[in-house]
């Protein structure tokens, strides 16, 4: 089973499905039915499917044209959400403890594109800054990812 699929499993009352979309437009969540584009990869697929579930459980309304402020905030609001799912904080740990170092092998390890692991990466340095404290490790995103374990 594909990484989205098990994702689309956790969620049995919402509809995925595939269709023909604009190029602008890979997903799409309407009430209870997701669209994603059926020329995505299974690993864009993921992505997508990541980030509709968020706007299903956060966003209110027709937010497409993203023509207000409050709109541009639900879709930041839901992109952060999909990229911390997809890429969790917990996996980067793991793979700088199990000397998964490429930022290929990396986004493989997380079932995600290299763009959308720097996307992820970026978005957790503007949502707790360059370093940071998390459980027990002290993550240092400046440049590269460090991470070490910190006692209590």
């Amino acid at each position: 089973m594909y990484p989205y699929e098990a994702l689309a499993s956790k969620y049995p009352h919402i509809n995925i499905l595939y269709r023909v979309m604009p190029t602008h437009l890979p997903g799409l969540n309407v009430n209870d039915d997701i669209y994603i584009s059926e020329h995505e990869s299974n690993v864009r697929k993921y992505e997508v499917l990541q980030e509709e579930i968020a706007h299903y459980e956060t966003s209110v309304g027709d937010i497409v044209a993203g023509d207000t402020k409050d709109k541009r905030k639900q879709e930041k609001k839901a992109r952060s959400i999909a990229m911390e799912r997809a890429v969790p904080l917990d996996d980067l740990i793991y793979c700088y403890f199990h000397d998964i170092w490429t930022v290929e092998d990396i986004a493989d390890y997380c079932n995600v594109e290299v763009k959308y692991l720097y996307k992820a990466i970026d978005n957790y340095r503007t949502k707790y800054g360059p370093i940071f404290r998390y459980k027990d490790y002290l993550i240092d995103m400046r440049n590269s990812i460090n991470i070490k374990e910190v006692k209590k």
